[in-house]
């Protein structure tokens, strides 16, 4: 990846980093929130800002299903179903998402979950595709998602080297597609014992188009946007810790 653009920005070892701050479900399905999170990501001077689009029943068939996580210090055992129909946007609310970061002057970013919710993405306006490590090794959706010739970035988190390069050859990565390969722990947070920046060179060096090392071209970061306090957690790190 020599270059690459989006919108305006061109991401290139000429070029400053292309900082992107990760919304993503921290909104807890309040658009006021998220609008204010586009305003806190702007007044911290970042690229753009990436939420998630989806339908909770649209991927998580068994209402069974639970989630344990950790809030305020205490463990809450929850439905997969309940949580994510939670954080969940109305298209209503990607359209004042949208017009906040038109105003604002801020690139707008979504991580589709499936091929109506690129659908509706597309028909908002956007610049770029995101696409978490949970749909790396999803090829027909890929495949679809490149047809729109849109800038790709993808988290490579619990993938191998093999299935890395099975991807890159789908979309054409390797054949000059606009691809971003970021690097992802997926473990959130992530210890730093766990970062392992050393694996940026590693994929550089088996995938030249996609990713450059540290110091030759910048990498796209992503930070962390948390609704519960209006500020941006950074990570010094020249690497996607904490999306999708």
């Amino acid at each position: 990846m020599n270059k690459l653009k989006i919108n305006n920005h061109e991401i290139s070892k000429e070029n400053t980093p292309f900082i992107i701050a990760e919304a993503g479900i921290n909104h807890n399905g309040s658009v006021e929130k998220a609008v204010k999170m586009v305003k806190t990501a702007k007044n911290a001077g970042v690229s753009a800002i990436k939420f998630q689009t989806f339908k909770a029943h649209e991927f998580i068939s068994d209402s069974s299903l639970t989630y344990t996580y950790t809030s305020q210090g205490k463990s809450i055992t929850e439905s997969q179903l309940d949580l994510f129909k939670r954080c969940e946007l109305s298209n209503d609310d990607f359209y004042k998402i949208k017009k906040t970061c038109d105003e604002e002057k801020i690139i707008f970013l979504s991580t589709p979950q499936n091929k109506s919710d690129l659908d509706f993405l597309l028909e908002l306006g956007i610049s770029a595709i995101k696409v978490g490590s949970d749909d790396f090794t999803n090829i027909p959706l890929l495949k679809y998602y490149s047809k729109t010739k849109l800038p790709i970035l993808i988290s490579c988190g619990m993938t191998t080297l093999k299935e890395i390069k099975t991807t890159l050859t789908a979309i054409g990565t390797l054949d000059g597609y606009p691809t971003a390969l970021l690097l992802t722990t997926s473990e959130y947070p992530t210890p730093p014992q766990y970062v392992n920046l050393h694996k940026l060179r590693t994929l550089s060096i088996k995938f030249p188009g996609a990713i450059k090392p540290p110091g030759n071209i910048p990498v796209t970061t992503t930070l962390s946007l948390y609704s519960s306090r209006p500020k941006l957690l950074t990570y010094v790190a020249s690497a996607d810790l904490a999306t999708l």
